[in-house]
C-alpha cells in the first residue's frame, strides 16, 4: 500500500526494506508496551484524560493501515 511512498510529499521514493522491517518491529513493541500499561491503568498519565491519551487512541487505530 505504501509502495513508492516511503517519504511524504509529491515525489515517489522507494522503501528501504530493512527500515520497513524495523518499523514493523517497533510497532510490535509499542503495542506490547501499551497492552502492558493498560493492563494496570485506564489512562496514559495521571488521573485525567489528556493529549497523551488522545495520541494513544489515534495510534491504536493505525494498525489496520499496516495490516497488524
Amino acid at each position: 500500500m505504501f509502495e513508492g511512498r516511503a517519504i511524504a510529499g509529491p515525489n515517489a521514493y522507494d522503501q528501504i526494506p530493512c527500515l520497513a522491517e524495523r518499523g514493523m518491529l517497533r510497532a510490535d513493541h509499542l503495542f506490547r508496551d501499551l497492552d502492558a500499561h493498560f493492563a494496570n491503568s485506564e489512562l496514559i498519565f495521571g488521573d485525567y484524560f489528556s493529549i497523551a491519551d488522545i495520541t494513544a487512541f489515534t495510534t491504536i487505530g493505525f494498525p489496520r493501515w499496516i495490516k497488524k
